[in-house]
C-alpha cells in the first residue's frame, strides 16, 4: 500500500509524485488485463467464427466496448474530484493534498481478513 505507515509523502509535491505513481501504476494493470482479455476474446471469436462459419461485426463492438471504458474513466474521474472538493471544504486541505488522499483511499484494497467478535 502506498502512503500507509512510516514513509508517506510529507509535502504537496511530493504528494503529487505519488498520485502520478498510483494511476501510472493502475493504468499499466488494467493495459495489461485488457490487453490479456482481448487477446483471448479473439482466440475464442476466431474458434467459434471458424466452427459455425459466421461473421460478427466485431468493430461495432469494439467501438461499444471503448465507450463503456470512457464512460467508466470519466465517472473514475469524476469521482475523484468530488471526493477532493468533499476534503478541500471538510478539512481545509490544500487540492493537492486532498486529491492525494482521496486517490490513495480509492486505491486501497480492503481487509477481508477481519474477524468477527464473538
Amino acid at each position: 500500500m502506498i502512503g500507509y505507515g512510516y514513509h508517506h509523502p510529507r509535502d504537496d509535491s511530493s504528494r503529487i509524485f505519488t498520485i502520478f505513481f498510483i494511476v501510472a501504476g493502475a493504468y499499466f494493470v488494467f493495459l495489461f488485463v485488457t490487453n490479456t482479455v482481448i487477446r483471448g476474446t479473439a482466440i475464442i471469436v476466431k474458434y467459434f467464427e471458424n466452427k459455425f462459419e459466421q461473421k460478427k461485426d466485431l468493430a461495432t463492438e469494439y467501438k461499444n466496448l471503448n465507450r463503456l471504458i470512457y464512460i467508466n474513466f470519466g465517472a473514475i474521474f469524476v469521482l475523484l474530484f468530488i471526493g477532493t472538493g468533499a476534503l478541500m471544504v471538510t478539512e481545509g486541505w490544500t487540492f493537492a493534498t486532498a486529491l492525494y488522499f482521496a486517490v490513495q483511499t480509492s486505491t486501497v484494497r480492503p481487509n477481508l481478513s477481519l474477524e468477527l467478535s464473538k
